[in-house]
This record gives structure tokens, C-alpha cells and sequence, in this order.
């Protein structure tokens, strides 16, 4: 009969090289971290960024968005840090508080590109060189996917603002606009991928269709 201790001792081993284990790998990141400054520097820039666009607006200063004409054009100072601009309001404020903003534009912008590039991706990849419509629309995705990168962002921006006017919801959609291509182009190379291998075949051939 195996005791109690003996058993303690089989799995001591066990829970040993689990812990050296993800010490291991913990070690491995901090060195990798380490041995790239740069995107260790991007990694707490993007979470002072997240914490700065939570807590920010409820600490700034001075409002960021109540006009002062008396103070228009201050140089920094104690109150003002990083000084207002013509209508009298803290840039420090105004800059604190964008954080926010910004981070809400720039990822529902790309979210939206995510999920429209990769449903029509998946779509294009799936149909390309079938007959009828679908392979047609496949077609009419890719050639407006080839349409849109041959314009500069800059060019679109413009051409968005002018058409719609400036507002967060513009920006969010040329994000998007922006960013659809190359999440298709991703998609779709997988959707090419997975449509020739051997268990899709085998599903034609049982009589399935698309």
C-alpha cells in the first residue's frame, strides 16, 4: 500500500516544474522586454495612454473646454502649464482630456475595419473564380479594395471632411476606410488557404455545397 508521504513526494516534481516552468517563460518575457527598449517603450506608453483617457478628465486643472478671453494667449505658468491658446482655454486640459477621445476613435475605427475586412475577406476568398454572382461580387470587392489603397489617406481625408464636415465620426470611418484592405487581403489569403485543403475537397465531392 502507497502512503500518503510517498505520494506527496511523486508530485512534489510535478508542481516544482510547473513553478521553474512559467518562471521560465516569465523570465523569458522580462529579457525580451528588455532586450527591445522600443516596444517595451511602446507597451507603457499605451497603458499610461489607457490610464491617462480613465482618470484624466477628473484631473485636470481648469476645464478644458470653458473659453477665458481675459487669459487668451498665456505662456506656461503655475496655473496654466502648458500655457491657452486664443479662446483662453488650458492646453494642458484640452490635452489630457483628448486622450480619451482619441483612443475612442482610433479603436472603433480599427474594430470596424477588423470586422468589415474580414467578413468581405473571408467572402472574396471563398467565391474567387466561382461563376455567377457571387464570384462576380468577389470580383467588385477586390477591384474597390484596389481602388481605395491607390488614393493617399491624406487625399481621402480631405475628400471625407469636404463631402461630410469634420466630426469624430468621420475620422472613425476613414479609419476604417483606411484599414479594410489590408484586413481583407489577410481574410481572404486564409479563406484561399483553407477552400484547398484536402477535408473541403472531400466534403465536394460527398455532395455538399458551397
Amino acid at each position: 500500500m502507497i502512503k500518503v508521504s510517498n505520494i506527496n513526494k511523486l508530485t512534489k516534481p510535478t508542481l516544482s516544474g510547473n513553478y521553474l516552468l512559467k518562471s521560465k517563460q516569465n523570465n523569458f518575457i522580462i529579457m525580451y522586454l528588455l532586450d527591445n527598449p522600443i516596444k517595451l517603450f511602446g507597451i507603457i506608453y499605451c497603458l499610461l495612454a489607457i490610464i491617462i483617457a480613465i482618470i484624466g478628465p477628473s484631473i485636470v486643472p481648469n476645464p478644458p473646454t470653458t473659453p477665458n478671453p481675459i487669459a487668451g494667449l498665456l505662456s506656461p505658468s503655475k496655473e496654466y502649464w502648458f500655457g491657452t491658446d486664443v479662446n483662453g482655454m488650458c492646453i494642458f486640459s484640452r490635452t489630457i482630456c483628448a486622450f480619451r477621445t482619441d483612443l475612442i476613435i482610433s479603436i472603433s475605427g480599427a474594430l470596424l475595419a477588423f470586422l468589415i475586412g474580414t467578413l468581405l475577406g473571408i467572402f472574396a476568398g471563398f467565391f474567387d473564380g466561382h461563376q455567377g454572382i457571387t464570384g462576380f461580387f468577389s470580383a467588385i470587392i477586390l477591384r474597390t479594395m484596389d481602388v481605395i489603397q491607390a488614393f493617399p489617406i491624406f487625399v481621402l481625408g480631405l475628400l471625407l471632411v469636404a463631402a461630410f464636415g469634420p466630426s469624430p465620426l468621420n475620422i472613425i470611418f476613414l479609419i476604417a476606410l483606411t484599414n479594410i484592405p489590408s484586413n481583407l487581403r489577410l481574410a481572404r489569403g486564409e479563406a484561399l488557404t483553407i477552400r484547398g485543403k484536402s477535408f473541403i475537397e472531400a466534403a465536394r465531392a460527398a455532395g455538399n455545397r458551397d
